[in-house]
């Protein structure tokens, strides 16, 4: 049976569901649309529909991937129209391409996503020497809580680039983390790195995050 891969933006008020919902959203769109999806085998079967990464709580996003093993066939640009049809406000299909299935998911194969923030800052300035400090350095050790406790965690190699530009009273951050099961970097953090690095109380309120792209 084929697998299809659809990439999808996230925006609006949409952002705020959380990823089990989005999960439901998302069975329930290919269902309204016609789209028979294959099922797992077993006493609990479940659609074969992998993402290739969640997105945090709060979030917008421009290119989320969505794979689909499906019953039977469907023309590219029917399946595309079919489900875009029925998705909610703040959603939109992009793309649909049939790809090839493989061992590992799409989720597996997740190894980087590029990100947008922008902090609304009085003194954006103090986060710009702060973010160029970071990136100049060789190491960030950082405390991460874990469910075994607390660790300390070097997150400088997981930040790939980092960029900066100031517009009015912002901070726009553009970079490139780690994403993925074998290294995994929250924009959050890089957040918080500024924060401490520039001794600068950073509200969450003032800080908005957007997925531009993941790499697989």
């Amino acid at each position: 049976m084929p697998r299809y891969r659809l990439t999808f933006s996230k925006s609006g008020y949409v952002r705020f569901t959380s990823h089990l919902d989005m999960i439901r959203l998302f069975e329930r769109a290919f269902r309204r649309a016609g789209i028979e999806l294959e099922f797992s085998q077993g006493f609990n079967p479940h659609p074969k529909m992998v993402f290739a990464q969640p997105l945090p709580l709060g979030y917008s996003a421009e290119e989320e991937i969505v794979e689909i093993d499906t019953a039977e066939e469907y023309d590219l640009k029917d399946l595309l129209a079919r489900t875009d049809a029925e998705m909610p406000d703040g959603i939109v299909i992009k793309t649909v391409r049939e790809t090839e299935k493989k061992k590992k998911t799409v989720a597996a194969d997740c190894f980087a996503a590029d990100y947008r923030i922008e902090i609304e800052s009085s003194s954006p300035d103090k986060l710009a020497d702060a973010a160029s400090e970071l990136i100049a350095a060789d190491h960030f050790v950082v405390t991460k809580k874990t469910k075994r406790g607390e660790r300390d965690m070097d997150i400088r190699p997981m930040i790939r680039s980092l960029d900066y530009s100031i517009q009015d009273n912002k901070i726009i951050l553009s970079t490139k983390l780690d994403t993925g099961s074998r290294s995994n970097l929250s924009p959050q953090q890089v957040t918080e790195a500024i924060s401490r690095l520039s001794k600068s109380e950073i509200p969450p309120e003032n800080i908005e995050i957007s997925r531009l792209k993941l790499y697989v």
